[in-house]
């Protein structure tokens, strides 16, 4: 933070989007790769959230906004590690949120499903070719709807946006 604020008078907008890929049957994912996925999908948001919300209090304004998953919503029986971590950082965001709204600052996460990105790179193979033929969405589609919740007067607040594409079934 220290280093970002030596560079940037203040900071209005923070987006925590960094994720991985866990996907697969349970005891096929090594301790390692769980260790790594709670740690990049949970724990680095929670560090950052830490470490901007202090200056965000301080000036008494901000918007957080958190990348999650579409998996955070839905019991997908081939990334229960993947999913169970993306549904905790959107119950980490809506209590945090909750702790810090009067004062100025918003929380909120974005839950995208399928999407062409570096992360559905990691899916299996045949998954990818499944998605792509039922519907998958582009990077600016999500794009788009993290600028209407970034955009929205101060009175508003909106949790969690889960969106798909509209061919989407699980």
């Amino acid at each position: 933070m220290s280093e970002i604020l030596k560079r940037v008078n203040h900071i209005d907008i923070f987006h925590a989007n960094a994720g991985m890929y866990v996907g697969g049957a349970f005891t096929e994912n090594s301790l390692a790769e769980i260790e790594d996925g709670v740690k990049l999908n949970l724990t680095v948001p929670l560090k950052n959230i830490h470490s901007v919300l202090p200056h965000m209090v301080e000036r008494g304004v901000g918007q957080i906004l958190v990348t999650s998953s579409l998996a955070a919503h839905l019991d997908t029986p081939w990334e229960p590690v993947y999913a169970s971590v993306k549904t905790a950082i959107n119950k980490a965001a809506r209590i945090i949120h909750d702790q810090y709204s009067d004062k100025g600052i918003r929380i909120s996460t974005i839950s995208p499903g399928p999407t062409k990105t570096a992360l559905f790179e990691g899916w299996p193979e045949d998954k990818k070719i499944a998605q792509i033929a039922a519907g998958i969405m582009e990077p600016s589609d999500v794009a788009e709807v993290a600028m209407a919740i970034l955009t929205r007067p101060q009175h508003v607040f909106v949790g969690d946006v889960a969106m798909k594409p509209s061919t989407f079934k699980l």
